[in-house]
């Protein structure tokens, strides 16, 4: 299983460069690819901020992604759940990803944060 980096996984998603995102689609083929969050989360983030997708357009990507032969994601119960909330409310993904470890989890939060507070049933 080979370990991926955002731009192998961005190449594959968007299918923008056609040398490199046939590589990976070859890869893929052949090799299980892991996800680890914190390249999901550059992910993400260069999706919305860079191409200008949509937080609906962004966590539907990673859904289809997520459901792909050959893709594993770490923490996967986690990081659907950090998904889904990511496409409800305000929060950038790592705020997302912190809310599901407490829902599904159970960790306990520390957090100055309003808008995840809130979500999180700690403020009114």
């Amino acid at each position: 299983m080979l370990t991926v980096d955002a731009n192998v996984i961005l190449r594959y998603m968007l299918n923008d460069h056609p040398m490199m995102s046939e590589a990976v689609r070859e890869r893929l083929a052949r090799e299980s690819f892991l996800i680890k969050p914190e390249v999901l989360a550059e992910v993400i983030y260069v999706l919305g901020k860079v191409y200008k997708l949509s937080k609906e357009e962004v966590a539907n990507s990673i859904s289809e992604l997520l459901n792909t032969a050959n893709v594993y994601m770490e923490f996967e119960d986690i990081v659907r759940c950090a998904v889904k909330t990511y496409k409800s409310y305000s929060l950038d993904f790592v705020d997302c990803m912190l809310y599901a470890y407490e829902t599904v989890n159970r960790e306990k939060i520390f957090t100055f944060d309003k808008s995840l507070l809130k979500i999180l049933g700690k403020l009114k």
